[in-house]
């Protein structure tokens, strides 16, 4: 099944410097309620056969084991695997969820890597909508064949891009704690087909919100999972 996935992705932008999986083949080949998206990978792109899309989806497919989990299992900067701030935070999402962190399949809404979103039209010559555009079809395949019923996406421009793809516009609720002199703001979104998607706050470095009695945002993708009924 994941073959089928990966066929989604165009040619053109394998040969960039990305990711495409955040988890390993056996969550990409069964079913799931639950969906993982992030906003692209961090990092400047190097842009080299190493550093490639394509690689990458050969390393995951043929040499990480099929549990593999990048939030667990991945050395992110400078950190043990599973220490990075937004490792930290996903996985408490999932054991909040009661979720195993090894079936759930995760990936980013754009798979090119980039030092941080406004680097992307620069150095792409192309804004995230455009480019997230042509990563689409790989994410609409994985919906559709897995079942899926609630994706948790973090960030602005991940979660509104996703929103508008599947056209979830009816607010289900919303949850806001204090950030600075303000708030910060998760919302749960459904489309007219019963699919929920939960836009969650990214929890900023070095800012562990999620995991902040007061300030943590996944009781919303709790809520949906526990609603939510696999597509027939």
């Amino acid at each position: 099944m994941i073959d089928r996935f990966v066929e989604k992705i165009p040619e053109s932008l394998k040969r960039k410097s990305g990711s495409v999986f955040y988890s390993g083949v056996s969550s990409f080949s069964s079913q799931s309620d639950l969906y993982i998206l992030g906003i692209n990978p961090g990092g400047s792109p190097p842009n080299t056969p190493e550093s490639s899309i394509s690689k990458h989806i050969e390393n995951v497919l043929y040499h990480k084991p099929p549990d593999w989990f990048d939030y667990k299992d991945g050395s992110w900067g400078d950190k043990p695997p599973g220490k990075h701030f937004l490792q930290k935070n996903v996985l408490h999402l999932l054991k909040e969820a009661k979720k195993n962190v090894r079936e759930v399949p995760a990936s980013e809404v754009l798979f090119l890597q980039s030092q941080n979103v406004r680097e992307l039209k620069k150095f792409y010559r192309k804004s995230y909508e455009e480019l997230a555009d042509e990563c689409w079809p790989f994410h609409k395949a994985v919906i559709a064949k897995l079942g899926i019923r609630v994706i948790a996406v973090y960030g602005k421009p991940s979660g509104e891009y996703v929103l508008k793809r599947l056209n979830a516009d009816k607010l289900v609720c919303k949850f806001s704690a204090p950030r600075g002199k303000g708030e910060i703001t998760s919302r749960a979104y459904r489309n007219k087909d019963g699919l929920t998607v939960v836009n969650l706050w990214f929890p900023g470095n070095g800012n562990p919100y999620w995991i902040t009695p007061g300030k943590d945002p996944t009781r919303l993708v709790v809520n949906a999972l526990k609603y939510a009924t696999f597509a027939t």
